[in-house]
């Protein structure tokens, strides 16, 4: 079953059709076409007939019918119904070859992509989703699982073939696979001569290295491409091109046998970043000087995040006036981090981060710009503390501080001649220079004669370099030291200027710049510069840079670079921007060798500073293969007979390609071609193809050929490209289409696209499409395959078409077809309305049932499609009033409608067709009813009674004292209303009634006093008329008055502030009123600090006042009198005037401070005025300062609150002060004082002179190069900052020695010979950076000189005759050789040319590198000879040589682009992205020239030029670096016989593509509860495949109380663990990569700690302790009491489930011996024989766990006599029974003593014996139940009673006993308050009453039965009682207010009326 069809009739006669619903039938229609379903006629369910196929059909179009019987003459209804079929999983993926081949060289990088298998599966969705894997794990090989890319996962180590399936798998489940089979043959490399397998090696230190550590290999391979063994006797060396500048000449190592190379020294980045060198292959037996290769090394140092940044200034201020713009930039702070990269990027930030709210500016984290964020700025000083971090991992951080003072930007009590002030000043100026001077001004713009101002700055804490006269205002400067424009340029100051006469003050800014002086040298960034390149390195791109910086300004710090004349040749070779700093070569082939070159850095100040730096370049040879076989592309036909050749493999030299029928060339072929398929002609290189190919099956094939000749060998690559025939068919999928349209389809229109596919490729597999049957209504488009409507219109109905696809292969195409079933329907008009939209009609209320309303009709309504058109009531608010025809749309009603209720209604109608509801939208329409009215509705007044209250002066002839109003609710003259009187009126003819208005008015004259009464009706103007009615009562009374008066126009009264609150002041008072209306005045006012008692007038305060926030308060007071619904009110004003009392102390209000004066100044120096203000008022205070310590050299004036420094103070000795000021308002008791701190820091001055620290030896070893570091002086000065600085400076000995005036390093000006001389004799002053500068007396200095053996000079390379070929044409500098020597005495060495033709060479006198000397051609097929001698600089200039031989060669085509080159491309950029350009050289260019390049399924050539001497390397396809991050590949360029070849290698530039993934296996682990905080539990392991830092990832994890984890992926426990707490802990560990350029990656993981539980917890008891009842008679041995002991571990279970008890006794002549029974039962047996009574013995329990844990507990254990058990218990409760209604023991059988024998039996015999209780109380039950509750104190061995048997407090457990004496039971009930109480219920049988004469309990009231004398009936008759006398009593009362209010309105009545009784009658009427 697939679903089921419905189609549902429709009312068309007004009459429900459910009837006919069920004779409906359905049927399929004309469906021969589908044979794959069948319809069920009476249900409509659609059946699966036979399986589908969805690659055959994915949907088919059902025509289906369904139809009544004939005889109800209802249309037929159609509809088609689309079956889409979904996908399973029924094919598997299908490879497109069979069989994969290649080869490769066992030097393949690891990572490298060695052949990709690509599978596709024709299922859709995840069924057709491809996965790859390998049957088995297959070293070194691994597949991609989602590209199918096979690449090495390790390195190959020797020659084999492999051969491993492939497996393709599909997303079903379980999936469906098929496989592939892939050979990979790995060859040897061919190597002729030992070489090294890189042409040169890049290694990586990161500085502050570990000595000895590893930082590379380098790896060489012999002859054959064998690793070498250490039989070859070859060894690795390293050649040193540079003295390395740390005295041992030594700064790496390198294993001679293995090539491990490791450092010898630490190495710091900011000094030098790169190191070159050589390693050479050499001979280890017999001539060592036998060189096999040599390669250079760089070694670049990495940065880590070791220098923290350092801000240009410590301190910044700024004078900022309080309006100064939002955003606008205030300053701008900048720092530096000598770091590089990001360790070096710096972030600005507040240390606060709240200071941007708190102070009103905010700080750029980038640009370092602080920035106004508050509109309004407020008045004050600020600081802020700036961070500057680097984005090192982890962050440093440096520090400075930021002063901004806001002052007023309003007109102040005191101005300024100007706004602000802008001094300069030279930097390092005299003391007492003078800056600038301020001038105050007065309100009139005069200045204020000096004496009457006092200048001071308000913020002089920032610098104790600039003083202001407070007299004057002048500025001088006041130090010297801190004048130093490069730690701070300039000072922004607020002064402030104060009045002493009114003590009026104003603010000014004083801006102070300093000028600069040029005392900074320029400091370059590093002390060597260093770089290796390759000769043809080319002059167009920079060497390197070289950088310094000067702190100066201006042009001071203006630097110019320039070469010093180290070596004259240099400057040939070398040239350098004077601006930049880049170092570029002269030409764009350099000479090969080592140069050694000094920079100078000079600034373009008078006079000019200078520095110096190294920098050390070594240009490296290109080095050219020997022999190569050529990688080859040859192309082969599938499905030929064999065999046929398709090409010949090339074998090349550096220099010509060889031709095999010349030359004896052998071939053969060695790997790759593991089918067997390829011959090649062993003597003639000639390919043939052995079997028959099959494109579809392999599409390339790859194998390995060698060749050698004349005894030297190498392999190549050859790659065959099968070339494709036609032999497939093209494929439709699906090949059957079913396709539902309707007729308005119009031209060109796409109906659907077909698709199918070729397995050919070229224009075999290019297909054209065609349809059949022709027609003029569909058609194809022949290249897309798009179905299309025609030129003629589409025709309703059901077709069949034919789809062909066919091939491009001419002759022998081939062709595939496909079936589409189409159905045209009818056209449904474009959508369904309503015209209007909204439609209204009327209808009158109460008409009957199915009344027509209106009819409603769609506008398409004639259209024949819409002959199924269903109308249908979907919202609204009358779907339960009104009915829709659904056929007709008649609306009629359902039931009877008022108006009144229901006014309107609206309905929402929609028309829709059933059939097309998916793709024709129902139309909707508003239907309004309006409900017509009639007349049924009575009117009704406002108020069925009218009352109101007149003044009898107010009752004038017609004036209107009441109005009447009554409405209808119907509507027209059926609400209209006329108004009159009816007979019911108790003055008649009184009242006039308007009966229009309702109006009621006396009608003639005033009325009496009395209470008029009568009846008013309102009759409305429909058919008939309906009336309705109303009572009305005036009452006529005396007038009220009209006007209140108050005593006083106004109120003073005086009040002191420290008054409390609801103390009286006063009072105010109205005059006199009459006693009717005095009672009724309220008094009132609004003031909050007042109240006024509203009987009497009296004020009080209602808070308490303060003086200094209010002196004097203004309010109003009101008096009201309201009678009935007059108002008459007045007001009076009154002041209240506050008397100040001294309650406030004073306080600072320039404190705290702090101050930074000078040492030793030679005259007293004012600190600061101190200031302070007092609230209280100027009459009561009298400030006065007083300092409370340091009075010795501090002092502070009384009065002016001048403080003062003495002078003499030493910083040396005490660096600070702390000084303690205090401020009084006054003398004696009342006096108020306040006390602060002013810190004090003095700065240093240049009072003391340096000392050396350093202590001999000072020697060196003899023949280090000059500038060597030898040795290093320390010194020491006791001052700070710059004179504290200590410099060296050699007086005599300066020609032999260097000193570093900084840094103390000493380094030699000569090379030293201790043959000549073996002590030097120097003198070393010290001096410091003080002004002025303090030298130390002159040190005298020894230096020694070690003796070390000389050595002649050796050449590296081979004593025997060195060959080199150049072409004919040469240019002058051209590098022929870079051969060195090395002396053993690090000696200098010159080299020349000793003989030879020196008219075409020249030797670099310094490196040894030879060049050629002129421009021009030289012959061909010459040779030169040419021998070059190294001589030493010792004083026996011992001399080696070697000799070279220059042979000229003819010309051909060759590369001039660096070889090998290196470029980079980032992965996954798009085909064609240009890679690298290479260039031949311009004689080589001719069209002829052919280029071919290896690996050409990745990397294509294209010409760019058009002398064709120019290509592109350019992209065939997106490159991914997590397959293969570098690829080298070789280009060739030839012309005939002319051939050269360049190596490119390739690097992929990682992209960030690859989200970092764990690699834990385990996201549970396990730790241990009591482990320590800090540990580490675990490492979470990482990857991510991306590199740099797009692979590097950081571990975070969100907030957990427990756990977190470092950077690093350490778990760290940073919480206590409490397995009984929680025994599993969730954390949620994120790790992001760490790229710095797009968005970062980052995945999520959770990992569940599980807590392991140990022995943590003790055993606790449940008690502390334990009470026991021993009775005193128990026999020896006897087992006479058990306590049961209650004791629980949080460890349980596993941990604390069993326990060990130990008991030990606690006294002496212990009676009783204890033993533990079972798990928690102690046995308590007796050792004597009557202990006897009242003894009480003590135990300590203690229980054990597993772990031996322990946990203690008590036990007492009281003896009693058997006889008197429960006689203590009992005592005091007979009275209390006897209370209770209980008899005495004799008189009755159920007595106290009966009573009590019962209960004692209960608690001895039924309770346990731990169970104790004590008698508190008994009480009479409160409600009728006859019941008596005893109330006990009562414990289960937990709490013991004191001596008098009472409980400590009542907080133990409260029990309550119910005893029902009827029943005679007893019964425990619980009702503790705290642990451990009773819970047993114990009932007691009635007592058996032997006397039949007892009385029943009923007759017997005073035994408190439950008859009337009971307690219960007792009680109830009480509370009826007292109820009864509170109610009589409130009737009392109210008979007593009645009667006095009866009396007084009687009284008033007989005085003013005549008519006493209505008088009495109105008012009883109007309270009633």
């Amino acid at each position: 079953l697939l679903g089921h069809v419905y189609a549902r009739v429709v009312d068309v006669t007004g009459v429900h059709a459910s009837t006919l619903q069920e004779e409906v039938v359905y049927s399929l229609g004309n469906n021969s076409q589908v044979t794959h379903f069948a319809l069920a006629g009476s249900t409509g369910e659609i059946v699966l007939l036979k399986t589908l196929d969805f690659e055959s059909t994915e949907s088919y179009v059902l025509r289906v019918e369904a139809s009544l019987p004939t005889e109800h003459m209802v249309p037929m209804a159609t509809a088609h119904v689309t079956v889409t079929v979904e996908d399973a999983n029924d094919n598997q993926p299908e490879f497109s070859q069979q069989l994969y081949l290649e080869v490769i060289d066992e030097t393949t990088p690891v990572s490298s992509t060695v052949v990709t298998v690509s599978a596709v599966d024709i299922d859709s969705g995840i069924f057709g989703d491809v996965s790859y894997r390998l049957e088995e794990m297959h070293d070194p090989f691994q597949i991609h699982p989602l590209t199918g890319e096979v690449f090495l996962n390790g390195a190959l180590d020797e020659p084999r073939d492999y051969k491993f399936t492939a497996v393709a798998e599909d997303g079903g489940y379980p999936p469906s696979s098929s496989e592939a089979t892939v050979f990979i043959s790995v060859v040897r490399k061919a190597v002729v001569s030992p070489t090294f397998t890189q042409s040169e090696y890049t290694f990586v230190v990161p500085e502050g290295n570990a000595i000895g550590e590893e930082i590379g290999v380098v790896a060489a391979i012999t002859e054959g491409n064998q690793t070498i063994q250490e039989s070859d006797n070859i060894s690795f060396r390293i050649q040193m091109p540079f003295p390395t500048g740390n005295g041992s000449g030594e700064l790496f190592h390198i294993d001679a046998t293995k090539g491990n190379i490791s450092v010898l020294t630490e190495f710091d980045a900011e000094m030098r970043v790169d190191y070159g060198f050589y390693v050479e292959l050499y001979s280890s037996t017999g001539n060592q000087s036998l060189v096999y290769n040599r390669v250079p090394v760089k070694v670049s140092v990495m940065d880590v995040n070791d220098n923290t940044p350092v801000f240009d200034q410590s301190l910044y201020t700024k004078v900022v006036a309080t309006s100064e713009p939002k955003d606008s930039v205030v300053l701008t702070v900048h720092a530096q981090d000598s770091d590089e990269g990001s360790n070096g990027e710096v972030m600005y930030q507040f240390s606060n981060a709240s200071a941007q709210q708190s102070f009103g500016f905010s700080i750029d984290a980038d640009s370092g710009e602080v920035r106004v964020v508050n509109r309004t700025l407020l008045v004050g000083e600020y600081r802020i503390d700036v961070l500057a971090n680097d984005r090192g991992i982890p962050s440093k951080s440096g520090s400075a501080t930021i002063f901004i003072a806001v002052i007023p930007s309003t007109p102040q009590a005191v101005g300024f001649t100007s706004s602000p002030y802008h001094f300069s000043v030279m930097e390092n100026v005299e003391l007492q220079m003078h800056v600038g001077q301020v001038v105050a001004l007065d309100h009139n713009n005069l200045t204020i004669t000096q004496g009457e101002v006092y200048y001071s700055f308000s913020n002089a804490n920032l610098t104790d370099c600039l003083h202001v006269d407070p007299e004057s205002g002048t500025i001088s400067t006041a130090c010297m030291q801190d004048l130093d424009r490069e730690l701070q340029a300039q000072f922004e100051l607020v002064v402030t200027a104060t009045v002493v006469s009114t003590n009026e003050t104003g603010m000014v800014g004083v801006v102070v710049s300093l000028t600069d002086l040029n005392d900074n040298r320029p400091m370059f960034t590093k002390v060597i510069y260093s770089q290796v390149i390759k000769e043809s390195y080319g002059n167009t791109s920079a060497v390197l840079r070289v950088q310094a910086q000067d702190k100066d300004a201006g042009s001071n710090s203006e630097v110019v670079y320039s070469i010093m004349a180290d070596d004259p040749s240099h400057g040939d070779v070398f040239v350098i921007n004077e601006t930049s700093g880049d170092l570029f070569l002269r030409s764009a082939v350099a000479p090969v060798g080592d140069y050694r070159l000094t920079v100078r850095a000079r600034d373009g100040g008078s006079p000019s500073l200078h520095s110096t730096a190294v920098v050390l370049v070594c240009i490296t040879a290109d080095t050219p293969d020997v022999l190569t076989v050529e990688t080859q592309t040859l192309n082969a036909t599938e499905e030929l007979g064999p065999p046929y050749p398709i090409g010949t493999v090339r074998v090349a030299t550096p220099s010509i390609t060889l031709d095999p029928t010349e030359e004896s060339i052998q071939f053969e072929i060695v790997g790759g071609d593991d089918l067997d398929a390829f011959h090649i002609d062993p003597s003639n290189g000639t390919v043939y193809v052995v079997k028959v190919l099959d494109r579809e099956m392999a599409a390339k094939h790859e194998f390995v050929v060698r060749a050698e000749v004349f005894g030297i060998a190498a392999s190549g690559t050859v790659v065959v490209n099968v070339v494709d025939v036609n032999d497939n068919s093209p494929t439709f999928m699906p090949n059957v289409h079913y396709k539902l349209i309707n007729d308005s389809y119009e031209q060109g229109q796409t109906v659907l696209t077909l698709s199918a596919t070729d397995r050919d490729t070229g224009t075999n597999a290019q297909l054209s499409f065609s349809i059949s049957p022709a027609n003029s209504f569909l058609d194809v488009v022949s290249s897309t395959g798009e179905v299309i409507v025609g030129a003629s219109p589409l025709v309703p109905d059901e077709y069949e078409f034919t789809i062909t696809a066919t091939d491009g292969g001419g002759d022998s195409s081939n062709s595939g077809t496909a079936t589409l079933y189409l159905v045209v329907e009818h056209s449904l008009p474009p959508s369904l309305s309503f015209s209007p939209p909204l439609v209204t009609f009327t209808h009158t209320e109460e008409s009957d049932p199915n009344t027509l309303v209106g009819v409603v009709s769609v506008d398409q309504k004639l259209n024949p499609s819409l002959d199924e058109l269903v109308y249908e009531l979907v919202g609204g608010t009358g779907e339960a009033s009104f009915y829709l025809n659904a056929m007709s749309g008649r609306i009629t009603n359902l039931r009877r409608i008022d108006r009144e209720e229901d006014q309107q209604f609206n309905l929402t109608v929609s028309a829709y067709l059933p059939s097309a509801t998916s793709s024709l939208a129902p139309a909707y329409l508003t239907v309004v009813i309006i409900i017509n009215d009639t007349n049924d509705n009575l009117p009704v007044f406002d108020e069925p009674f009218y009352s109101i209250s007149v003044d009898s002066s107010d009752t004038s002839a017609s004036k209107t004292l009441l109005t009447v109003s009554a409405t209808d609710a119907d509507l027209g003259l059926n609400k209209e209303l006329t108004y009159v009187k009816s007979d019911t009126e108790s003055h008649p003819g009184a009242l006039s009634l308007d009966p229009v208005t309702g109006d009621l008015s006396p009608t003639s004259g005033a009325l009496s006093d009395g209470d008029y009464f009568l009846i008013v009706e309102a009759r409305d103007m429909g058919t008939p008329s309906l009336t309705g009615t109303a009572s009305v009562l005036i009452s006529v009374q005396e007038p009220v008055p009209t006007v209140l008066e108050f005593v006083q126009a106004g109120y003073s009264f005086q009040v002191s502030e420290d008054t409390p609150s609801g103390m009286s002041i006063g009072s105010v008072e109205l005059e006199a009123l009459s006693s009717m209306f005095e009672e009724q005045v309220i008094f009132s006012t609004e003031s909050d600090h007042f109240t006024v008692d509203p009987s009497t007038g009296e004020l009080r305060t209602i808070q308490t006042l303060d003086y200094e926030t209010d002196q004097q308060f203004v309010f109003d007071v009101v008096a009201e009198l309201q009678v009935e619904q007059t108002t008459v009110s007045t007001l009076v004003p009154v002041i209240v005037n506050v008397a100040d009392v001294n309650d406030n102390s004073p306080f600072f209000t320039n404190l705290p401070a702090t101050f930074y004066p000078s040492e030793n100044v030679e005259n007293p120096q004012v600190l600061i005025f101190v200031a302070a203000e007092d609230n209280d008022s100027v009459s009561i205070t009298n400030i006065k300062f007083s300092l409370k310590n340091n009075l010795e050299f501090f002092s502070v004036g009384s009065s002016n609150g001048k403080l003062n420094m003495k002078k003499g103070l030493d910083r040396e000795t005490v660096d600070q002060y702390t000084l303690l000021v205090e401020v009084k308002d006054g003398t004696g008791a009342s006096a108020r004082s306040a006390q602060a701190e002013i810190l004090v820091f003095l700065q240093d001055i240049n009072d003391n002179s340096p000392s050396l620290t350093s202590l001999p030896p000072y020697e060196f070893h003899e023949r280090v190069p000059m500038g060597t570091e030898v040795f290093t002086f320390t010194g020491a000065d006791p001052d700070l900052g710059e004179n504290g600085t200590v410099f060296f400076e050699i007086m005599s000995g300066g020609d032999l020695f260097q000193v570093d005036h900084t840094t103390g390093v000493v380094r030699t000006s000569t090379v030293f010979d201790y043959e000549s001389q073996e002590t030097h004799e120097l003198e070393l002053v010290l001096s410091d950076g003080g002004n002025p500068t303090l030298q130390s007396s002159p040190y005298p200095i020894t230096v020694g000189v070690i003796d070390d053996p000389d050595n002649s000079p050796a050449f590296s390379e081979s004593v025997n005759t060195v060959e080199v070929e150049i072409y004919p044409e040469v240019s002058a500098g051209q590098q022929l050789s870079n051969v060195q020597a090395s002396d053993g005495d690090g000696d200098a060495l010159t080299y020349s040319i000793d003989q030879g033709d020196e008219a075409y060479f020249s030797v670099d006198q310094s490196s040894g590198s030879v060049f050629i000397s002129v421009d021009g051609t030289i012959e061909p097929n010459q040779e030169f000879t040419i021998s070059v001698t190294a001589t030493d600089d010792s004083p026996w200039s011992l001399t080696g040589t070697y000799t070279l031989v220059v042979i000229v060669v003819p010309f051909e085509v060759h590369f001039i682009t660096d070889d090998p080159l290196n470029d980079n491309v980032e992965e996954n950029k798009p085909e064609g992205t240009v890679v690298a350009t290479l260039n031949i050289h311009p004689d080589s260019t001719s069209p002829d020239v052919e280029y071919s390049i290896t690996m050409d399924d990745i990397f294509s050539v294209v010409s760019t030029s058009d002398s064709n001497d120019e290509v592109d390397i350019v992209l065939d396809r997106p490159l991914d670096r997590e397959v293969k991050d570098g690829y080298t590949i070789e280009v060739t360029a030839s012309r005939g016989d002319e051939m050269d070849t360049i190596t490119v290698i390739v690097t992929v530039v990682d992209e960030n593509d690859n989200p970092p993934v764990f690699t834990n296996p385990d996201v549970m682990l396990s730790v241990e509860e009591d482990i320590m905080r800090g540990a580490t539990l675990s490492k979470i392991t990482a990857s991510d495949a991306d590199a740099g830092t797009n692979g590097e990832i950081k571990f975070s994890n969100e907030n957990n109380e427990f756990f977190s984890v470092t950077d690093d992926g350490s778990i760290i426990v940073q919480g206590s663990l409490d397995y009984e707490t929680a025994s599993s802990h969730i954390l949620t560990v994120t790790i992001t990569d760490q790229n710095e350029v797009d968005e970062q990656l980052s995945t999520t993981r959770n990992f569940t700690i599980f807590v392991i539980n140990t022995n943590d917890n003790s055993p606790v008891f449940a008690a502390p302790a334990y009470f026991g009842q021993l009775y005193s008679e128990a026999l020896k041995n006897e087992d006479i009491y058990h306590v049961h002991l209650y004791v629980t571990d949080a460890d349980y279970p596993g941990l604390g489930d069993t326990f060990r008890f130990e008991i030990q006794f606690a006294g002496v002549g212990n009676s009783y011996e204890l033993n533990v029974q079972g798990e928690d039962t102690v046995s308590v047996v007796s050792t004597d024989i009557d202990v006897g009574a009242n003894n009480l013995f003590k135990y300590t329990v203690t229980a054990k766990d597993s772990g031996d844990r322990e946990g203690n507990s008590t036990l007492y254990l009281s003896t009693f006599s058997n006889e008197n058990i429960f006689e203590f218990e009992v005592k005091g409760m007979e009275e209390k029974l006897k209370e209770n209604g209980f008899k005495d023991c004799e008189t009755d059988t159920y007595n106290v003593c009966t009573f009590i024998e019962e209960l004692s039996t209960v608690f001895t015999e039924e309770l346990n014996d731990d169970v104790h209780f004590y008698w508190k109380d008994v009480e009479t039950s409160t409600d009728d139940s006859n019941i008596l509750l005893v109330e006990v104190f009562g414990w289960k061995g937990t709490r013991i009673p004191d001596e008098n048997g009472e409980l400590a407090s009542d907080t133990q457990p409260r029990v309550e006993y119910l005893i029902a004496s009827e029943q005679r039971n007893i019964e425990i009930v619980e009702n503790a308050v705290a642990e451990n109480s009773f819970s047993a219920v114990v009932t007691l049988e009635p007592v058996s009453t032997p006397e039949p004469t007892t009385p029943e309990p009923t007759t017997e009231p005073t035994q408190g039965t439950t008859d009337d004398g009971g307690g219960g009936t007792s009680l109830i008759t009480i509370v009826l009682i007292v109820l009864v006398a509170i109610v009589l009593a409130v009737a009392v009362f109210l008979i007593v207010v009645i009667v006095v209010l009866l009396f007084r309105r009687r009284k008033r009545s007989d005085e003013k009326s005549k008519d006493p009784y209505d008088r009495q009658f109105s008012r009883d009427l109007r309270r009633g």
